[in-house]
C-alpha cells in the first residue's frame, strides 16, 4: 500500500496459495468502506484486512478442478456494491459474472454470455444493476 502524501510504502499484503507460495493477483479492488482489499486469482478470491498487513485474512474457493459447477477461469474484475457492503461482483475471463455475499457459501446469482469474451471491468450503477466491459470474442 503506497502512501500518496509521503511517497513511501505503508504496508504490504502477501497472497499465499495452497502450497504456501507467494501468488500474484489478476485483479484488485478496495471494498466500498476502504477496510478490505479483494484480490482475484484463478478460481478463488482472497480478502485482506487493510489494518492487518501480511497474509490474506480469508479465501473463497470458487470451484475445484474436478467440480464442473462454480466460477471458472481467472478472476479478472472485482467490484463491491456501494449500497450493499458485503455484496461482491466477480467477473472472469471464462465469460461469466458471479455475485457473492460475505459470510455465505456459494454464489448468490450468476450470468454467463457465451457470445461475448472475458470480463475486463465491472461497475455498480445501483444496488441491483452492474455494467461490465468485455473483451471482443473472435470465434
Amino acid at each position: 500500500l503506497w502512501d500518496s502524501v509521503e511517497p513511501r510504502i505503508r504496508a504490504t499484503y502477501r497472497p499465499m496459495n495452497h502450497l504456501d507460495e507467494l501468488a500474484h493477483a489478476n485483479s484488485v479492488s478496495f471494498s466500498s468502506t476502504g477496510e478490505k482489499i479483494f484480490a482475484g486469482f484463478e478460481r478463488c478470491i482472497r480478502t485482506f484486512d487493510i489494518h492487518r498487513p501480511g497474509r490474506q485474512t480469508s479465501e473463497r474457493l470458487l470451484c475445484t478442478r474436478k467440480d464442473k459447477s462454480g466460477q471458472r477461469g481467472l478472476i479478472s474484475a472485482l467490484a463491491e456494491c456501494p449500497e450493499r457492503p458485503g455484496l461482491l461482483a466477480a467477473g472472469s475471463y471464462g465469460r461469466s459474472i458471479h455475485f457473492y455475499t460475505e459470510g455465505q457459501r456459494g454464489c448468490t446469482a450468476w450470468c454467463k454470455d457465451p457470445t461475448m469474451g472475458g470480463v475486463t471491468q465491472l461497475t455498480w450503477m445501483s444496488d441491483l444493476e452492474v455494467v461490465s466491459a468485455r473483451v471482443k470474442c473472435v470465434e
